[in-house]
């Protein structure tokens, strides 16, 4: 049986040394993973020097596309189906931060850390899934972010990510609260504010957007997951 795929490759340049162990950390992680909601990756594997993940075709456009495409059009993504999105990210995610390894039985620790608008495929199905692991961490990870060197993107980054802590699944739950305040105000998060603004704001804790135009049934749990100290938000 065939099937339509996209295929990740890592060529004979770039196979080695961080890149070769980052690419397959993620292979480790992702074919441990079976949700709907969540890319599927059928193999993994070496052809001609070339490592690759032959990954499942998602038919459909990214959130950011959705995104760029309405606010051109002077529109933004209806409310109901900005919960629904959000509602399939945290199932996606859920599912991964409760992820046992199948043999042992311990936790995985698996968090994303780049919940993004780029990163979330809206399926022509209907479906909505959680892609790009690149940048997880995991228990089954054995190159380990060295400690103050910070990857993500920095609109969606949780204070202890943009200040090089150790991170758990509660930095995905401030990243899936930044996607909702932008999905249902069609407001960016950190409003025009420059890299070196957002950065500032982020290490010290101390940015947090009115809630005013975000509905008020939504905005408790929306201050939770958005709290700067992650003792605060929901584990």
């Amino acid at each position: 049986i065939q099937h339509f795929c996209v295929v990740k490759t890592l060529g004979a340049q770039g196979a080695r040394g961080d890149l070769l162990r980052r690419f397959h950390d993620e292979a480790r992680v992702v074919v441990t993973l079976n949700h709907p909601g969540i890319c599927h990756v059928f193999d993994v594997g070496i052809v001609d020097g070339a490592h690759y993940l032959a990954m499942e075709l998602i038919e459909g456009v990214s959130l950011s596309g959705l995104q760029r495409a309405l606010a051109a059009a002077g529109e933004r993504v209806p409310p109901a189906l900005a919960l629904t999105i959000i509602d399939a990210v945290l199932e996606a995610l859920d599912y991964a931060h409760l992820r046992r390894d199948p043999g042992s039985g311990q936790s995985l620790d698996i968090v994303h850390r780049d919940v993004s608008p780029q990163n979330v495929m809206l399926a022509l199905s209907g479906a909505v899934k959680l892609i790009d692991f690149g940048l997880v961490t995991s228990a089954l990870k054995t190159e380990q972010t060295v400690g103050g060197l910070v990857a993500g993107k920095l609109g969606y980054m949780s204070p202890e990510q943009a200040r090089g802590e150790q991170l758990d699944a509660r930095t995905d739950v401030y990243a899936a609260g930044v996607l909702l305040f932008e999905l249902v105000t069609g407001q960016r998060f950190y409003r025009e504010l420059g890299k070196n603004a957002i950065m500032l704001h982020l290490t010290d804790g101390s940015w947090m957007p009115q809630l005013d135009d975000v509905p008020a049934v939504l905005r408790a749990p929306l201050a939770h997951a958005l709290a700067p100290e992650r003792a605060h938000r929901s584990p």
